[in-house]
């Protein structure tokens, strides 16, 4: 009974139907497939207000498959205008990039930047690769502030050049709240990374205030001090902010 309980529950069809009637929705669907793809989070650089960014990944394929690959990483400003490629031939077991003004030509702005990893292997596998990585901020001399992947948003097929996205779902009817468990009232600012996780706009407020996001754009939004209480509503159902929190000189980063 609970093997065609389980069955039935994962039907696509039914799937569509939670979300719609709003029955414990799943909120991030990986795709079924019949190829392996690498999917990659919408990772955040920035090089404004005097930040540097340091990305650091790990050979994911050759690690748990024994697969030799490599890795592209596509840059984009926050209206999703691809600004910057570049790849990475031979891998280390863990690999590093340093992403300030001079390696974005002299850009003092923020943005997102997606990493996929291409392979020619013959393998009879249909694999899923994710690598959520570490990306890190900091000023100055300061060490870096790390926080890994937040959102699976964009796709390529790891032995061709096949696109797929849209892994976060969409409530055509209700809104969800996602409450970030945190008190805000102490920081001196704080700073939402929203991006749009689809190839759709997006409407949604954060403590009544409205906003709207082009297809994959993002967005920093500051939150002033004394906001005890942060909520995002929105009928995307995976919304996840990157935080930045300010208290005097120090800052922290995380996903909310």
């Amino acid at each position: 009974m609970r093997k065609f309980l389980n069955k039935y529950i994962q039907n696509k069809y039914v799937k569509k139907i939670r979300v719609l009637i709003n029955y414990k929705p799943k909120p991030v669907e990986l795709k079924n497939i019949n190829e392996s793809y690498s999917v990659s989070d919408a990772f955040i650089w920035r090089t404004d207000k005097g930040f540097n960014t340091i990305f650091k990944f790990k050979d994911i394929p050759n690690f748990f498959y024994n697969i030799n690959s490599s890795a592209h990483i596509s840059f984009f400003n926050k209206e999703n205008m691809n600004i910057k490629n570049i790849s990475f031939k031979e891998l280390s077991n863990i690999n590093e990039l340093q992403i300030n003004q001079k390696f974005l030509n002299n850009i003092k702005d923020y943005g997102t930047f997606y990493i996929y990893h291409k392979s020619k292997f013959k393998k009879n596998l249909n694999i899923i690769l994710s690598n959520r990585c570490y990306v890190g901020y900091y000023k100055n001399n300061q060490l870096p502030c790390y926080v890994h992947g937040n959102t699976l948003v964009k796709s390529f097929g790891l032995n061709s050049e096949n696109f797929y996205s849209n892994f976060v779902q969409k409530s055509p009817l209700f809104e969800q709240n996602y409450f970030i468990q945190n008190n805000f009232f102490y920081f001196d600012k704080t700073e939402l990374c929203i991006c749009n996780p689809t190839s759709e706009k997006i409407i949604f407020k954060i403590n009544s205030q409205k906003y709207e996001l082009m297809p994959w754009n993002m967005k920093i939004i500051e939150q002033k001090k004394n906001v005890k209480l942060i909520n995002i509503k929105s009928k995307c159902l995976f919304l996840r902010p990157i935080i930045f929190n300010y208290k005097n000189e120090f800052f922290d980063v995380y996903h909310g």
